[in-house]
């Protein structure tokens, strides 16, 4: 018997088995005739071809998509669906959870219909022409938009385009399974059975109701969590309703910054008319959610005027004696599924220089430069990096930096780290981020991982400074190196550079009476630096004309 006799046989052992179709003789040779075989790019153009042809019509069928969202979403089955019984139910903190799921299903259902009512004004008095069949039967409801009719629609749509009118005819000729996982994709776009992220109904039922129901509580009061588990309700309605006043009164500037635009307008007085659950269902489609997430988005600039100018007056009393709690926002609603602007997440440069970007403008959608580009960073840069601003308004990263360091006489009540945030800062500066986890957890600033999780605690989105700094605080002989920040913060370094800005560290922590204040002045210290690197560097890019050497992209990318 061998020693490794109890280390064997103890677990399965998975094997990937991969196999290759591989044509030969007549299948091989009539491919190569009829899917036009490449040998030097190994490749079949019609299979590109094919390819290609799906890529263009993609969107079309989005923007029909869309609209069909669109009608359903304003039709007069959804303006007639009654979202109070979710309110109710919503108020009273899930004491129901059952018949808040019976609700959501209701609603859910209520959606359903609309997508059957828009089916039909599609089949009968909107493109009556088309048979919409799918297999032997007609389609209704969304399903319409999985026939081969679609295709028929498109063509019609875009009677001027030859090429749409080619690939339609030629290309996809009895060909329109191509589209099948599309279509599966989009068909998740009408699912109300279920809970479904991709789905219509779960964006307004799940997600946009609740935020709704949420901007309506709290427009009428405050609610406030205590770490007892009891609330805290506050009524600030008539704060809300007069904060334009206020400001006015004051003499203070009422202009905002308009979120289309981009230009400063008037802002007006908060009214009631949107915080009303009758008014959600203006809120479902698309235009009516940018509506009113606009709407919300003035409030919400008229409410941080109101809170600085609240709080500036206070500036000069001792904690105590501060009265003033600031109003929180409200918040905004997510996008409709399957609706909207799709601008992607990245563009192309297309050119070096803004000059090359003028000449080829006919060939390029946006012909976006490198040149453009980086005197648009630096225009950025010299408005938001500029010490102050001249309106009084926090509007740059200084002005930024000052104000939270001014909230540690309120414990910065009010002032959150995101869940990344927090996760980039304990990679940087912390010696045991899983010591202090445990810790946090103790203290329920984080909550214990869910069940079949394989993170020890749950980290919230968003985690309130107070509460994660009073644990912070609690750390023993932080001050001594390598208790509590990374001995690599301090250490002395060759290099002139790096040595000077861990000195200047060294000095913080030394300086500071608790180990969140020496964190946060040593982030902003090197926030400061950034700062200061950009505008050492950004003169010197502005002379660059050869963007794509070494040294150029070195200077660039610091």
């Amino acid at each position: 018997m061998s020693v490794f006799d109890q280390f064997t046989n103890l677990y399965s052992l998975s094997k990937t088995l991969r196999f290759e179709l591989k044509p030969e003789g007549k299948t091989l040779k009539n491919m190569r005739e009829h899917l036009r075989w490449d040998e030097k790019l190994q490749t079949f153009f019609a299979d590109q071809e094919v390819e290609d042809a799906y890529q263009t019509l993609k969107p079309i069928f989005d923007k029909l998509h869309e609209e069909f969202i669109n009608d359903s979403l304003n039709s007069e089955q959804v303006k007639n669906i009654d979202f109070s019984e979710y309110l109710s139910e919503y108020l009273i903190e899930y004491k129901a959870k059952k018949d808040l799921q019976n609700t959501e299903k209701k609603l859910r259902e209520e959606i359903g219909k609309a997508f059957i009512e828009a089916g039909e004004k599609w089949k009968e008095k909107k493109y009556p022409k088309y048979g919409w069949k799918k297999g032997s039967t007609v389609a209704n409801g969304s399903d319409i938009l999985l026939t081969q009719d679609l295709l028929k629609l498109i063509k019609d749509l875009n009677t001027n385009d030859q090429k749409i009118k080619k690939i339609i005819e030629e290309t996809f000729k009895g060909f329109f399974t191509y589209f099948s996982g599309f279509n599966q994709n989009r068909e998740n776009y009408y699912t109300t059975k279920d809970e479904r992220t991709t789905a219509v109904a779960t964006r307004i039922v799940h997600e946009n109701l609740p935020k709704f129901c949420d901007n309506l509580i709290q427009f009428e009061y405050i609610v406030k969590k205590k770490n007892d588990g009891t609330e805290e309700r506050t009524k600030r309605k008539s704060e809300y309703l007069n904060a334009y006043k206020y400001l006015n009164d004051q003499g203070k500037i009422t202009q905002i910054k308009d979120a289309e635009s981009g230009k400063m307008i008037d802002a007006y007085a908060i009214t009631e008319d949107i915080f009303r659950i009758s008014h959600f269902s203006s809120c479902l489609s698309q235009s009516g959610i940018e509506k009113y997430n606009q709407i919300i988005g003035h409030y919400n600039l008229l409410i941080n005027l109101y809170n600085q100018t609240k709080e500036r007056e206070e500036k000069h009393l001792d904690k105590k004696e501060k009265i003033f709690k600031r109003l929180p926002p409200f918040k905004t609603l997510w996008k409709q599924i399957g609706c909207g602007k799709k601008d992607p997440p990245f563009f192309k440069l297309t050119h070096n220089t803004k000059a090359q970007a003028q000449e080829n403008k006919e060939k390029y959608n946006k012909p976006y430069s490198v040149e453009q580009i980086l005197e648009q960073a630096k225009i950025a840069g010299e408005k938001y990096f500029q010490e102050k601003s001249d309106d009084g308004i926090i509007n740059t990263v200084p002005e930024f930096l000052r104000y939270i360091l001014e909230k540690e006489n309120d414990n910065y009540e009010g002032v959150y780290w995101s869940k990344a945030a927090l996760n980039t800062i304990s990679n940087k500066y912390f010696t045991n981020y899983h010591d202090l986890k445990d810790r946090l957890k103790i203290a329920e600033v984080f909550q214990k991982a869910t069940k079949g999780s394989e993170e020890d605690v749950k980290i919230p989105e968003a985690i309130e400074l107070e509460g994660l700094f009073a644990v912070l605080n609690s750390t023993d002989n932080w001050k001594e190196e390598g208790i509590f920040f990374k001995e690599s913060l301090t250490e002395r370094l060759k290099d002139e550079k790096e040595n000077s800005r861990n000195q200047k560290r060294q000095k913080i922590i030394q300086e500071a009476e608790k180990s969140s204040q020496a964190l946060l002045r040593m982030i902003f210290s090197d926030v400061r630096e950034h700062i200061e690197q950009f505008f050492d560097t950004s003169e010197i890019i502005e002379t660059i004309d050869e963007y794509k050497s070494k040294e150029s992209k070195e200077i660039i990318k610091a």
